[in-house]
């Protein structure tokens, strides 16, 4: 999937103020199989551009925006809001809650589920087989945090865009790390293109990403590419970065400010906007309305599986 001129505006409370430009003109793209970390400071959009991603946020979107999704695949995709608490029944305990998405999301399946077994072997695959009989309220943050991912893979045809906000707030830096492990083994093992916004991770949690994608106040975009590759390319911008400098970290207090540095990271940044559009043409298909999102109506079986 990928996004060329991407210009994003959200409506003011009061109608006699014009909308509020959010994202700028931003080019970028996301591979399945990969993990992307979005990040920047508070206020840049990041959460907007997943949701746009996402196909949440389409109503806002200029009309200069261009949308490319696979020839080769349809996409199916699910979102995870930062707030827990709103994917997770209280009371459930881990395997019943797995249980109970498992047979929602394969209800209109023809095959038959077995939905414990299916429940327990992902509990096992993202490490937290000892919540299957704690109540999920009473889980660590990080177990949570897997638990809401682990219900969202409990579909036979399982997504494969996955956007999820801040899935290590409030984590230490272990937990942090445990959960990005999980999410680049589940991007690998599934073939899904995972979209994540991540807030200040520690170096070696940045490591174990594929792409950072990075957005500076103003909704500009001033990085897209391999975290390794961030020195190499404030260098090519004439930007200072010793030895003893963490890159990500520069590169973020630069996006903190609205100036002629990050005009000049933007303008950067878009240099490989043709060659993006070239690859999109040759591999990808213009799509008007971008990703579809689909939510599924309620049935009242769905209170009959609790």
């Amino acid at each position: 999937m990928a996004w060329i001129d991407l210009k994003f505006s959200g409506q003011s409370v009061l109608p006699w103020k014009p909308p509020k430009a959010i994202l700028n003109g931003i080019s970028g793209s996301v591979d399945f199989g990969s993990l992307t970390a979005l990040m920047g400071p508070s206020g840049c959009g990041k959460s907007t551009l997943l949701k746009c991603i996402n196909g949440r946020n389409m109503e806002g979107l200029d009309s200069d925006t261009k949308v490319y999704l696979s020839s080769a695949k349809k996409i199916r995709s699910c979102f995870i809001v930062q707030n827990i608490k709103e994917h997770l029944v209280v009371g459930l305990t881990g395997l019943q809650s797995l249980m109970y998405a498992s047979k929602l999301k394969n209800a209109g399946e023809h095959q038959e589920v077995n939905h414990r077994r299916y429940a327990r072997k992902l509990l096992s695959d993202l490490s937290i087989g000892d919540t299957e009989g704690t109540n999920v309220e009473n889980c660590s943050g990080g177990e949570q945090k897997r638990l809401a991912i682990a219900q969202e893979l409990m579909a036979l045809r399982k997504p494969n865009l996955m956007c999820i906000d801040e899935p290590t707030s409030g984590l230490d830096s272990n937990a942090a790390e445990i959960v990005v492990q999980v999410l680049k083994q589940l991007s690998r093992q599934h073939e899904i293109a995972i979209v994540t916004s991540i807030h200040q991770p520690n170096n070696d949690t940045l490591m174990l990403v594929d792409g950072v994608y990075v957005l500076a106040k103003g909704g500009l975009c001033v990085y897209s590419g391999p975290p390794l590759q961030v020195r190499a390319y404030l260098s090519a911008a004439q930007f200072e970065c010793n030895e003893n400098q963490v890159p990500i970290e520069v590169l973020l207090r630069i996006a903190s400010k609205y100036d002629s540095s990050v005009q000049r990271l933007s303008h950067q940044s878009m240099k490989a906007k043709s060659e993006l559009r070239n690859r999109c043409l040759a591999e990808g298909r213009l799509s008007p309305n971008g990703v579809a999102n689909k939510g599924n109506a309620f049935q009242l079986r769905q209170m009959w599986y609790l």
